[in-house]
């Protein structure tokens, strides 16, 4: 198969792929009461550049298959580690951000913009690896104010992000989960973290594989601790609609995509461990 910026070979692996999609409907199914009925994994080995595992589950309710991997959909927090990654070229992972309510103006008459951390309080002074491990969007909002949205945008569009829409159009929202993308394209953005021979891809490595970076939301005994080394990252866009989890090393990216194929809602269903049941 071919993008606008690589050819790619697949080489499916069917015991990984098995294995995956075993895991995703052992997820899922408990989860129908829930509105939940639909997923989607990709793999994809950064070293052999190659598709390990593509594959999406079918709806048991109406029997319907959608290929989900290709699907644009809303990103929720999933685009917040490229925006460390442009301020680790100039700050140390324990440099202070203020994680605090603020009003943001916009391009609407009378409408303003108030971002709120998934978990409704502000927790001021927090160190950037916190901020971003713990998914704080005050502290995320404030940092793209710092850099430029011009500037993130742009960044985003160079590790082959497909933004449909202008940096305006998405204002603040641009790392909050206002762009739709499919989850073939955000494993592709994503493997551009896995060289960890660049220093500032190392420190966010670094922030995302340690599970004390996040245990303020997630909790020390997280279902995203892995056995196997992996930065990781998770999405929830607004109002239940998708679930994102994307986990890479130096070798490989997985990215999984759970929700609803005619996009309703989930009940109260996110990647935190407290909220899911």
């Amino acid at each position: 198969c071919s993008t606008p910026f690589i050819e790619v070979t697949s080489s499916i692996d069917m015991v990984l792929s098995n294995r995956a999609l075993n895991s995703l409907e052992a997820v899922i199914y408990p989860l129908e009461e829930k509105n939940v009925h639909n997923g989607a994994i990709l793999v994809w080995s950064e070293k052999e550049q190659k598709i390990l595992a593509y594959i999406w589950n079918r709806n048991n309710t109406t029997g319907n298959t959608y290929d989900m991997i290709t699907e644009r959909r809303s990103v929720g927090s999933i685009l917040k580690p490229f925006l460390y990654l442009i301020a680790l070229h100039s700050h140390d992972p324990n440099d202070f951000i203020l994680d605090e309510a603020k009003i943001y103006e916009t391009e609407e008459d009378w409408v303003s913009y108030i971002p709120e951390n998934y978990i409704p309080k502000s927790y001021g002074p927090v160190v950037l690896k916190d901020a971003l491990g713990n998914s704080l969007n005050s502290a995320a909002v404030r940092l793209a104010e710092s850099i430029g949205i011009g500037r993130v945008y742009s960044s985003l569009r160079s590790l082959w992000l497909s933004l449909d829409h202008d940096a305006s159009y998405y204002g603040y929202g641009l790392i909050l989960g206002a762009p739709e993308l499919s989850l073939e394209n955000v494993v592709r953005g994503y493997s551009n973290l896995t060289k960890l021979e660049d220093w500032e891809n190392f420190l966010l490595y670094d922030i995302l594989s340690d599970k004390a970076n996040r245990s303020m939301t997630f909790g020390q005994s997280s279902i995203l601790n892995t056995s196997v080394p992996l930065a990781v990252k998770t999405g929830t866009s607004t109002d239940f609609h998708d679930n994102w989890a994307l986990g890479y090393n130096d070798d490989i990216v997985i990215g999984v995509w759970v929700g609803n194929t005619d996009a309703t809602s989930m009940n109260d269903v996110s990647w935190n461990a407290s909220r899911v049941r």
